[in-house]
């Protein structure tokens, strides 16, 4: 299919395109996004419909349906700003940036880009939705789902946790952002919540083994706190679990309810629960 085509044309050149036709592309409004353009307009092929014409601009003779991105009057001091580097994967944009235009990362095979958009304020300052120049867009490495231990060196891409709704029903909620709530200072309970900037993503995660199993950040309330991504550790911690107690304590249901993890203000509740009901626990947590 020619857009297929077009696509693939695009991501195979993209890297020595960017490079070679960098001085052509900061003395024009726009250019053609790759040489394909004008092998499929010389097969007959339509690249000026609606599809593909943004990808081949100059060809179609539409450089004036893309200006330059010009400033908005929100009050804030804008200019031109130094295309910043990104670890672990490239930014497409000029050596120099307009006001309001966004940043334009691909991130190297194998890492995900995570961060949400971020647009030129000023020289090296970004903004976003959240108007803080510190959260930029990142690119991170994820690794296995798989859980083991207390998750200490989990960096898989579970980025949920369980709550109530107001009708008391299970309900999935997707987690913050680590240094967005660290660094606007909501995190509650915590001391030394620098520890927790861990990248502008929302990744459960369990820096130096600190909580019993992987955790997130939310906000829900408008506060700040911790909260656990997973009830129970690795199910390799279930190997040869035994219930120290008898049934009519651990099948109760006021201490099942206390059999996994939610969030720190029951934590050391059920870490006694899963002490003394290991196998009933493990079986709660499908281990």
């Amino acid at each position: 299919h020619p857009l297929h085509l077009l696509s693939s044309g695009i991501n195979a050149e993209y890297g020595e395109e960017v490079e070679q036709k960098e001085e052509i592309v900061r003395t024009k409004r726009c250019a053609d996004r790759t040489s394909q353009c004008k092998v499929l307009a010389a097969r007959g092929t339509d690249v000026c419909s609606a599809r593909m014409v943004a990808h081949c601009q100059a060809t179609c003779k539409k450089c004036s349906a893309a200006p330059a991105p010009r400033p908005t009057d929100n009050g804030e001091v804008q200019g031109k700003c130094l295309t910043p580097a990104i670890a672990n994967g490239r930014v497409g944009n000029g050596r120099s940036m307009n006001p309001g235009e966004p940043l334009n990362v691909r991130c190297n095979p194998g890492y995900t880009l995570v961060g949400g958009t971020s647009k030129c304020l000023i020289q090296d300052v970004f903004t976003n939705e959240d108007k803080d120049a510190r959260l930029v867009p990142e690119c991170i490495k994820l690794g296995s789902s798989t859980l083991s231990g207390n998750g200490a060196s989990y960096t898989g891409g579970k980025n949920t946790y369980s709550a109530k709704d107001a009708y008391g029903r299970e309900v999935k909620m997707e987690c913050d952002r680590w240094n967005k709530d660290v660094l606007r200072g909501i995190l509650m309970g915590y001391a030394d919540g620098k520890d927790l900037l861990l990248g502008n993503h929302n990744y459960c995660r369990n820096p130096g083994g600190i909580e019993p199993v992987p955790f997130c950040l939310a906000s829900a309330t408008g506060v700040g706190k911790i909260v656990y991504c997973f009830g129970h550790g690795g199910c390799d911690t279930c190997a040869g679990a035994t219930d120290k107690y008898e049934a009519d304590y651990c099948a109760d249901p006021r201490n099942t309810r206390f059999c996994l993890y939610t969030d720190k203000s029951t934590a050391n509740r059920v870490a006694a629960i899963q002490e003394n009901c290991a196998a009933t626990c493990c079986k709660m947590a499908k281990c």
